[in-house]
């Protein structure tokens, strides 16, 4: 599900074939409707900034000296829009260059494909899959609408990686107070480089829902599993080759009003390890306020929840809390302000060390910010954005094993940056720099 500020990546050679047939696959199986709307959009890029640790390394490997970097990028999507869905299919490249740590520059690819289906008045199919590749030094971009403060780097030097992925969820709403949906996310990473850090490491997740409600109240119940497969074989244990997770959460959600609302999730979740035969269990939960008033918005979230570390292919236990905002500055909404914040406390299980006497291997906090002006006659951007993590790891020198389990090392990470961007789209009501 989806990370915090997605690295740039770059795709195999036949990923655009392929995801390029799936596409129009998927175009050809919308049911019989009005003639497809097809849109070309363009959407150049340029950046600069400062960064304190290019390659992500632990802090006792690295002075803390600021150097500049610089960023061009370029991305391309056709759109196609009709009464059984929209399709998009979308290419993005970005080359990133350092003043002074050279091995961190690179270049990387991103092949996507996306389609929303309107199988009936009361049934939506989402389909997508993704192949990429990317290198942990990668400048993340602010992204304080998604955010994800749950997983951290381990310090490695910068590690070439790729990275695939197919999503599908399906909503059933029989009636306008019953509400289903089912969804399939798979995940697959492999580093290029020769690393014994980095996992070569397949994930698969599963999820139903259900909601009831009546006016403004509803339950919920939610069943999450993911299946973790480690494909290599790991130089730092704990060497699991399998782990399953889950969790049963019931759930209330309350509309305080027509822009805001609450929801509270609470149940068990459950580890599996094959390779230590361990099985542990615990309490799980989620807690979510939101208020949304277009243009702008506010979130919080808090969790106490199973995930895994693709950085390590380890399941952890994680305890987070995470803030969002959007607004405009002005009453022409060209001016806009957005942030995120957050704090994650990670804690291995197993089935010796259950959930109260878990020990800590990280804690990690994360700030976001950015200021974009939005041009009112040319669809232009120019976004000044920040983002620092700080990840507190469980020794202090980064290289020392800990009892024989993986170990965190500390690192601090910031960016500044400055970003001009903009979508130029060709199609219906839509020329170039000219919008209709």
């Amino acid at each position: 599900m989806p990370p915090l500020a997605n690295p740039p990546v770059r795709s195999r050679r036949r990923a655009p074939a392929l995801a390029g047939a799936a596409f129009f696959a998927a175009v050809a199986v919308v049911p019989a409707g009005p003639a497809q709307a097809v849109v070309l959009e363009v959407a150049p890029g340029l950046g600069a900034g400062v960064t304190n640790n290019a390659t992500g390394a632990a802090t006792n490997q690295i002075p803390n000296q600021y150097e500049a970097y610089g960023s061009v990028r370029g991305a391309a999507a056709l759109v196609a829009t009709g009464a059984g869905g929209v399709h998009r299919l979308g290419y993005m490249f970005q080359m990133t260059n350092y003043a002074e740590s050279r091995i961190a520059d690179n270049t990387s690819h991103d092949v996507r494909w996306q389609s929303a289906l309107n199988l009936s008045a009361r049934t939506e199919l989402s389909l997508g899959a993704n192949t990429a590749l990317y290198r942990y030094s990668a400048i993340p971009t602010t992204d304080p609408s998604g955010g994800n403060t749950i997983s951290a780097p381990i310090g490695t030097p910068a590690t070439s990686v790729v990275n695939a992925g197919a999503n599908q969820t399906l909503t059933y709403q029989p009636t306008g107070r019953v509400r289903y949906a089912q969804a399939l996310v798979a995940g697959y990473i492999k580093p290029l480089d020769e690393t014994n850090q980095v996992p070569n490491m397949l994930t698969l997740t599963a999820t139903g829902r259900g909601e009831w409600g009546a006016g403004r109240d509803a339950l919920t119940l939610t069943a999450m599993v993911t299946d973790m497969f480690r494909l290599d074989e790991p130089a730092i244990a704990p060497a699991s080759n399998y782990q399953l997770m889950s969790q049963l959460l019931g759930g209330y959600r309350r509309e305080l009003s027509a822009n805001a609302s609450v929801e509270g999730q609470a149940g068990a979740l459950a580890f599996f390890d094959t390779t230590a035969g361990a099985v542990a269990m615990g309490p799980a939960g989620a807690a979510t306020g939101t208020y949304r008033r277009l243009p702008w918005f506010a979130t919080l979230i808090l969790m106490h929840a199973p995930t895994v570390n693709i950085y390590s292919a380890e399941a952890i236990i994680a305890d987070s809390a995470t803030a969002r905002l959007s607004l405009p500055l002005n009453r022409r909404e060209t001016l806009i302000i957005a942030g995120f914040g957050g704090y994650t406390y990670a804690r291995r299980v197993t089935g010796q060390s259950h959930f109260v006497f878990a020990p800590r291997i990280y804690d990690l906090f994360t700030l976001g910010g950015s200021l974009t002006y939005r041009f009112e006659k040319m669809p232009f951007i120019v976004a000044l954005d920040y983002l620092a993590t700080t990840q507190r790891g469980s020794i202090t020198d980064g290289t020392t094993p800990d009892m024989g389990q993986r170990v965190y090392p500390s690192t601090l990470r910031r960016f500044i940056g400055l970003t001009v961007y903009g979508t130029l789209a060709w199609g219906e009501g839509q020329h170039g720099f000219m919008r209709q």
